[in-house]
């Protein structure tokens, strides 16, 4: 893989303001092979990375539903 960064960033106030997004963000998350596979698909892919994300988000519902907060719903 190439060498990338990491940013990490938030925001005071956030959990307040937008408990809903505060939540999604706190839900989201990512298995080691889940990551992995999303790389190689984007990696191998001649399409670009908004195309092979959207694919990945048709083919994962059951992982995105888990994400989103109950009250969102």
């Amino acid at each position: 893989w190439k060498e990338g960064d990491i940013e990490i960033i938030g925001r005071v106030g956030l959990e307040e303001e937008k408990p809903e997004l505060a939540q999604f963000l706190k839900n989201f998350y990512f298995t080691d092979p889940q990551l992995a596979a999303l790389m190689l698909q984007i990696e191998e892919s001649e399409e670009d990375v908004s195309v092979e994300a959207e694919k990945w988000v048709a083919d994962n519902p059951e992982i995105v539903a888990s994400w989103i907060p109950e009250s969102a719903m």
